[in-house]
This record gives structure tokens, sequence and C-alpha cells, in this order.
């Protein structure tokens, strides 16, 4: 059984490298702008393609890894769903978590893969608009007959300092996990990696009581 699950592993491996080059492909001719530098490889394109393989790698081999702990493929049909949930919610990328649930986000692919991609990408030095937005949606309110939000957006048009503000409020929503640091990418990396060991472990434990019939 564990030849078996090797030989899904190389299989899977070689997959995950054309699902990570179509990816990448996809998104370069979609006009998506990659980082030029790397944080780990002199390339940006590089370390995020490794991000995504590490990504899709550790997927393929959870579900490999529920695949084999189940008996039929409708059981794992309906185990998936709550799996990919929970990736979706404990992953930190759509709200804030705290206390216990923030312990959670370590259990996830999400959390890892976000915080290596967002890393790379370095969004702690990205301008931030949603201050902006908001300034603009309420800049026709009246104030005593005038409107100081719309007097201040049009002066920061007029002298240019628009993408000045756009950087200083960036500041405001920078993330110590998202910082473009060696120390960061690896650390993400290298919980990808341990991910992708448990599983296939896992997977290999379980199909060792299929003879069995122990599962």
């Amino acid at each position: 059984m564990s030849s078996y699950v090797g030989a899904q592993m190389i299989y899977q491996l070689l997959l995950c490298l054309a699902q990570t080059a179509v990816t990448l492909a996809t998104c370069k001719l979609a006009g998506v702008t990659f980082p030029e530098r790397g944080v780990v490889t002199p390339w940006g394109i590089a370390d995020l393609g490794i991000t995504i393989l590490l990504i899709t790698y550790a997927s393929d081999m959870l579900a490999l890894m529920i695949s084999s702990l189940v008996r039929t493929t409708t059981t794992a049909m309906t185990v998936m769903p709550f799996l990919l949930i929970f990736q979706l919610v404990f992953s930190g990328g759509f709200f804030a978590l705290t206390g216990f649930a923030q312990k959670i986000t370590v259990l996830t692919i999400s959390r890892w893969g976000l915080d290596s991609v967002c890393a790379i990408g370095r969004y702690n030095e990205q301008p931030m608009v949603t201050l902006w937005n908001t300034l603009f949606q309420f800049r026709n309110i009246d104030y005593m007959g005038e409107k100081p939000l719309l007097e201040i957006i049009r002066a920061m048009e007029r002298d240019g300092s628009r993408d000045d503000f756009l950087l200083w409020s960036g500041t405001y929503n920078q993330k110590e996990a998202y910082a473009a640091t060696l120390e960061n990418v690896l650390h993400n990396w290298n919980a990808l990696v341990i991910m992708i060991v448990v599983f296939a472990l896992g997977a290999m434990i379980a199909l060792e009581f299929i003879d069995r019939d122990k599962r």
C-alpha cells in the first residue's frame, strides 16, 4: 500500500507542476502584475510558483488522505465541502480571527498559503484605497453650508498628493505575517511541506488498514 501512495504522490506532483504552470501563464495573459523581486529567489514569479505548487500539492495530499480514510466515494464527497469551508473560514483572509479561532488557523493550508503570497507580493508596501473610498463616499456631506471632505479630496487631486495619501493610509493596514522577509516566506513554506508529509503519512497508515477492514 505504501508503494501505491508513493506512486500517487509522484503522479499528483506532476499534475500540480502542470497546474502551477497553467495558473501562472493564465495570470500573465490576464495582465496580472507579478512582483519583480522575489523574497527567497531573485524572481517574484519563481517565489509565487513555488508557493502555488506547495498549496496545490498540500491540497492534493489532504484529498488523498481523506479518500484513504473513508470507505466510499459518497462519504468522501460529503466530507470535502466541509473541509473547504473550514479552509476558507479559518484562513484569516476574510475577517479577523481572535482567541481560539486564531490558533486554529495553523491547521489550514489556506492560512500558510495566503501569508506566503502576501509576503511575496509585498502586501505591506502597497497603497490602501479603503480610506480614500470612504472619504469619497461621504464627499457630499454638508457641514454648516460647506462640503469639507469634497474640498479636501479636490485639493489632494489638484496637488497630486492622492498617491501619497494612499501610501500613508496603507501603513496603518500592515500585518506582521505579511512582511516580505526571508524568514516569513520560508516559515510558510515549511508549514506547507510539513502538511504534505503529515497528509501523505496519514494516507499510508489508513491504507494499511484496508486489508484488515478496520477503517
